[in-house]
């Protein structure tokens, strides 16, 4: 996605990049045609895209604005054909950029039935009971349609606040799914024993 961003001429001397070959070689200078390093400007780039074009593809507007973390597309419906609606509104508004997505995954045949393999992340035909799809930190099962998350606690007789605090941390979780779980103190004083 960075990549395929082209930076406005005028603000390129904002990418300037220093190249040296070796110690003795004269220093070069490039500028950068593309966003490369500026993942801010890339998620930007794409909301503007979004509310652009939100009147010719609604429910990929929303999508677009709300369900994308850096370069992955979090979403889903539990109505198929509203689904297919929006998966179509998705290719379109990215194809106006000249973007495609790929890495499709859905627990559902009819939604990957309408993507060319090579675009799909998961095939639903090939799979195993434990395959799993990992994004976000958030592990996915799409067979079963289960969440999960790993973590791993060293165990110890009793806890500190702090090192309970910095497990929490640890535990990525940009969709929410965690937060009922992480924020009932009694079940820590119950479970860890906290001391001072």
């Amino acid at each position: 996605m960075f990549r395929q961003i082209l930076f406005n001429p005028d603000h390129r001397n904002l990418q300037m990049i220093l190249w040296k070959d070796s110690v003795d070689c004269p220093v070069q200078t490039y500028k950068l045609n593309t966003v490369t390093y500026a993942p801010y400007l890339a998620t930007r780039t794409i909301q503007q895209l979004a509310r652009d074009e939100g009147e010719h593809y609604p429910l990929a507007a929303i999508v677009t604005i709300r369900d994308i973390y850096m370069d992955d597309i979090l979403t889903g419906s539990s109505n198929v054909q509203k689904f297919q609606k929006l998966q179509i509104e998705l290719i379109s508004l990215f194809k106006k950029v000249g973007m495609s997505l790929h890495k499709w995954c859905s627990n559902t045949p009819e939604i990957l039935n309408s993507i060319p393999k090579e675009e799909q992340f998961w095939d639903f035909h090939c799979q195993s009971s434990d395959q799993t799809i990992k994004t976000l930190r958030i592990i996915w099962s799409p067979q079963f349609d289960y969440f999960s998350f790993k973590t791993v606690v060293k165990c110890h007789e009793s806890y500190t606040k702090r090192e309970v605090l910095s497990l929490i941390v640890r535990a990525f979780d940009p969709l929410g799914f965690l937060g009922p779980i992480l924020t009932k103190p009694n079940y820590y004083h119950r479970n860890f024993g906290f001391s001072n």
